[in-house]
């Protein structure tokens, strides 16, 4: 058994070790759903919490509720974890989806207790919390390309990247066509 802590703090320092220990815990199917399940419905929460303590302009209210947050989003990461599975394959990567998916929800656990911590900062300055809440975006996709890099195996971030890239197109590809089968035709 690993301790959570030290791993969140090795994540954000090496991530390219915290990917290989990571890794090396082999996780369970079961754990890895249940650990999905979990990260999303947490996020849910943050986002509630996060429209509390800086709501939004009365004529956005109706744009998102928390259920639907919490299906788009579970559907959207799910959706990337193939993405990001197939496009390391064609890319000569040898990770499966299940270890995509363990790398994922990590990723997503660590961003989570980052944007947590901002929730708080927004209670006293929203506008610097907003500022930030683009920081850990950018650093939790740095620390996305070296996962990627360890469970493909491929050597480079360069190539990390280029599956980056390929999934977040495959994504916008499947979205757009998702999206106009569901609109109504004018």
């Amino acid at each position: 058994m690993i301790a959570i802590g030290p791993l969140v703090g090795q994540t954000i320092q090496t991530p390219e070790q915290a990917a290989k220990q990571f890794l090396a815990l082999d996780l369970p199917r079961e754990a890895i759903w249940v650990g999905f399940a979990l990260v999303q419905i947490l996020n849910t929460l943050n986002f509630v919490l996060r429209a509390i303590v800086t709501p939004l302009p009365s004529e956005f209210e109706w744009m998102v509720s928390p259920v639907e947050h919490l299906i788009m989003n579970s559907v959207l990461q799910f959706g990337l974890a193939v993405s990001v599975t197939f496009a390391g394959r064609w890319l000569n990567g040898r990770g499966g989806f299940l270890p995509v998916l363990s790398c994922q929800v990590w990723i997503n656990f660590v961003q989570l207790i980052a944007m947590a911590g901002l929730t708080v900062v927004a209670v006293a300055t929203p506008t610097l919390a907003g500022i930030l809440d683009y920081v850990v975006a950018i650093f939790a996709i740095y620390i996305s390309l070296h996962f990627i890099n360890q469970v493909h195996q491929l050597g480079s971030l360069w190539r990390s990247f280029g599956v980056f890239l390929l999934s977040g197109v495959v994504m916008a590809v499947a979205i757009a066509l998702l999206g106009q089968s569901l609109l109504p035709s004018i």
